[in-house]
């Protein structure tokens, strides 16, 4: 996927990614749901997702999960919709462990149709470097 070096000032470049959440279509540890219909009834162009170390995976020792905050009536509630990919979780990983702001936004949800019933997400990271 496309990788991007963006100057915006003088001495200040940003990373940006876009690529698509791996795990979607895994169930939401937490709670227990099923990821693809978290996406169906929240996730939607523009929406930010907020990028969380997870140190003890097994799978990933840089993982970062991507979490969904929906506000509700009474208090917000969290949704654990999948990964940043492996091949860009290291980089994240660090930026997340300096305490450099990175930004997840949702481009672009895809499938959910009789012929692709899967729903996949695609997102645009951006990071200072």
């Amino acid at each position: 996927m496309p990788k991007k070096k963006k100057q915006i000032a003088r001495s200040i470049y940003v990373e940006e990614i876009r690529t698509r959440i791996a795990g979607v279509t895994y169930n939401d540890p937490r709670s227990g749901l099923n990821r693809q219909d978290i996406i169906r009834r929240y996730v939607y162009p523009g929406i930010r997702l907020i990028p969380q170390r997870e140190p003890g995976n097994p799978h990933d020792g840089h993982a970062v999960k991507l979490i969904l905050e929906v506000k509700r009536l009474f208090g917000k509630k969290r949704f654990h919709l999948g990964y940043i990919p492996r091949d860009f979780s290291e980089n994240i990983d660090k930026a997340l462990r300096k305490k450099i702001p990175v930004e997840v936004i949702v481009t672009r949800v895809t499938g959910g149709t009789p012929d692709k019933p899967h729903r996949g997400v695609s997102i645009l990271i951006r990071y200072a470097l």
